[in-house]
């Protein structure tokens, strides 16, 4: 395990010095890191783009991952979707030179953080705003490389105890799915208008069924975590699953899990990114 150094420390007689990279066995790492001594190093590829050296691109990887169609990234509060999503869009917005669109209808992103966005739309939780939102993506796609929704079911999510009967309920789950299948043709095209010519990528965040489950009715702790929206979850090409490992007064870690993914089981820990002081981090393992 590859660490650096957070603070001075001698253990088995080795002096190890704040600020410098060490090579250790898994134990000692795992004290260090429980402990706050040190970070781990994780063994990531780097590009060279405009005599810039990054962290490979997350735009790229998950472009390859969903063939230029729509990825789902989900889990509970605070598990750092919004910046997750946030550190993506930036990094395909400056270093790739992206035209990025981000869609919020939870408002979870500091301001700082929202002034670093040129194309930003806060849509609150109204369903039909979020659907009107979508829709004009779609319908202007062509000025967008890149669609982000963060978070795609919230709206339906706080109305959804005030929905009146299972067929206003229903509904809500038919317009959720809109809303999906708007952000594929956002990505792929329509059909007779320009279905084969575009490959961009919409990502879309997400709760866990057992989140939203709970709204409605009791259910146990150790329920699933599921993206929610029944069988919506079929119409993404790519869902990983975000999971915090981490966490300490100074960052936060956090694991991405396969949910279905072409050629990966269910569960596979496919990337982590860490969120500090000094912004999120992103390491892919696949």
């Amino acid at each position: 395990m590859k660490v650096r150094v957070k603070k001075m420390v001698n253990v088995r007689g080795q002096g190890y010095e704040e600020g410098k990279e060490y090579e250790v066995d898994n134990g000692l790492g795992k004290w260090m890191l429980d402990k706050d001594i040190a970070e781990e190093i994780s063994p990531v590829n780097t590009t060279v783009l405009n005599n810039k050296v990054t962290y490979e691109l997350s735009y790229n990887k998950l472009m390859r991952l969903a063939e230029g169609h729509l990825a789902e990234l989900y889990g509970p509060y605070g598990c750092g979707k919004s910046r997750l999503l946030h550190a993506i869009a930036v990094e395909a917005q400056d270093i790739l030179e992206k035209k990025v669109l981000f869609i919020d209808t939870e408002g979870g992103l500091l301001d700082e953080h929202v002034k670093q966005l040129k194309n930003y739309w806060y849509v609150g939780d109204s369903i039909e705003a979020l659907e009107d939102a979508v829709a004009s993506a779609k319908q202007h796609r062509k000025d967008y490389d890149l669609l982000i929704v963060d978070s795609v079911g919230h709206p339906i999510y706080v109305n959804y105890v005030e929905l009146e009967g299972m067929a206003e309920k229903l509904r809500a789950y038919q317009r959720l799915a809109i809303i999906f299948r708007d952000m594929v043709r956002f990505a792929r095209g329509e059909r007779k208008v320009d279905l084969g010519e575009r490959k961009a990528l919409a990502i879309a965040a997400n709760h866990p069924v057992s989140e939203f489950a709970r709204v409605a009715k009791d259910i146990p702790e150790e329920e699933p975590l599921n993206p929610f929206g029944g069988q919506i979850h079929r119409v993404p090409k790519v869902i990983l699953r975000i999971e915090l490992e981490q966490q300490t007064e100074a960052k936060s870690v956090f694991k991405i899990l396969s949910f279905k993914l072409r050629g990966f089981a269910k569960g596979v820990e496919v990337a982590t990114f860490a969120i500090d002081s000094s912004g999120v981090k992103i390491a892919w393992k696949i």
